[in-house]
């Protein structure tokens, strides 16, 4: 389907659309002085291009995966390593990603309007903007993402064991979207109901595709490079931090709201689910959102770009009043999504949103265990939600396992 005919005119709109967007993102980005923690990722890119040893791969100064610097130095050398040449690489890996996102969610809905639609829902959210251009490390992890879930979509084991070996070597929280692919294929493989699925290869690859990371574990003797931060932020070893899971489910209502308000029946039409949203919801008074210890130590009271906006208007004061009405409201949708997890594997029809749930629920699960959380931490799940939304089921009156293949409500 790649590059077939309708596949081709889907790219109609989309490719106008990336030049500008990435010209907008090049006029924003590119002159600026480096952003953040674009400096100290700077330094590391410069650090394994002088040398590219052992002993750098065990020691350097960051705690996520080293592929990004690896391949940021590897283009540094062969064009050279200034802020904006590095910034042109960021780019043009943001305009791989976004097409691999256009032919997962054209390949998923099989509609041109929709799966353009739901590009500009991913590509408009400010971390994806922000993770465009600047030295960053989450965009290769996103690339990775829309490769591993187009895996998904086509069983295809080498571009499972691809993806997801370079997800791993992007960051350890990419484990959340491998788990769930296992548990994925085993189910589809053992559940559903005449049919007779490849699973084998699959969960083969993705399994093969964790030992790359797993050495480097094993030469870091943990799950972060052996160096002073490692002891600063982790002693103690991982912990789970509910704080952590109540920000992400926010996020579902903040960074999904308009998938929400267009498919608002679908997630806020059941009474008993409302019901079960209002008592859970007290779970936010007990574990409210708060920014992390170590972004305390470093003077950065929010957890994000909406956290900052909150303090602005309606003021402190009331940022949790707001931070509760969207824990609440978020809650409808992991009440569906679970349904629909349990539905599926029930009644035998393990499907692409049987996967998207446990992808969900995966991700939930892994990330509370991370010292730090942070509202752009919840970029992986922005695909994920969308196609989620773009294949709900025509109507409530629907069989089961009758989908929505336009994608609309």
């Amino acid at each position: 389907m790649l590059f077939s005919a309708d596949h081709r005119r889907s790219l109609i709109p989309v490719v106008p659309f990336l030049v500008i967007y990435l010209g907008g993102l090049a006029l924003f980005g590119l002159h600026r002085p480096c952003w953040h923690d674009e400096c100290h990722f700077v330094d590391t890119i410069m650090g394994f291009e002088q040398q590219f040893t052992l002993s750098t791969l065990t020691h350097y100064n960051e705690m996520s995966m080293p592929l990004p610097f690896v391949l940021y130095a590897a283009w540094g050398k062969a064009f050279g390593d200034s802020l904006m040449v590095l910034r042109l690489f960021s780019l043009c890996i943001t305009g791989v990603t976004l097409l691999s996102f256009q032919y997962l969610f054209f390949l998923t809905v099989r509609n041109r309007t929709v799966s353009f639609l739901l590009l500009l829902f991913l590509a408009l959210n400010p971390y994806m903007a922000g993770a465009g251009v600047f030295v960053y490390t989450d965009m290769l992890m996103m690339l990775s993402l829309a490769l591993f879930m187009t895996g998904i979509v086509r069983r295809n084991a080498p571009l499972l064991f691809f993806s997801a070996a370079a997800g791993l070597l992007c960051r350890q929280y990419f484990i959340f979207a491998v788990a769930a692919g296992i548990l994925y294929f085993i189910l589809s493989g053992t559940r559903n109901s005449g049919e007779d699925l490849p699973w084998r290869a699959p969960v083969g690859a993705l399994l093969a595709a964790t030992i790359p990371a797993a050495a480097l574990f094993a030469l870091w003797h943990g799950l972060n490079p052996d160096n002073a931060d490692k002891s600063l932020y982790i002693s103690g070893g991982p912990r789970f931090h509910p704080n952590s899971l109540t920000l992400y489910i926010t996020l579902f209502s903040v960074y999904a709201f308009p998938l929400l308000a267009v498919y608002r029946k679908r997630f806020y039409r059941n009474p008993r689910i409302l019901v079960c949203s209002l008592l859970c919801g007290l779970w936010y008074p007990l574990f409210p959102i708060v920014a992390s210890a170590v972004a305390l130590d470093v003077n950065k009271p929010t957890v994000g770009y909406f956290h900052r906006l909150l303090r602005r208007w309606p003021g402190e004061r009331f940022e949790h009043w707001v931070f509760f009405v969207l824990f609440t409201l978020a809650l409808p949708v992991c009440f569906r999504l679970g349904i629909d997890l349990i539905g599926g594997v029930r009644l035998r029809k393990v499907d692409l949103r049987v996967f998207l749930g446990l992808a969900t629920f995966s991700f939930l699960a892994v990330m509370p265990f991370s010292y730090l959380h942070w509202e752009k931490y919840f970029l992986p799940l922005v695909p994920v939600l969308a196609l989620y939304c773009a294949t709900a089921p025509i109507s409530s009156g629907s069989k089961p396992g009758r989908r929505n293949t336009a994608g609309l409500p």
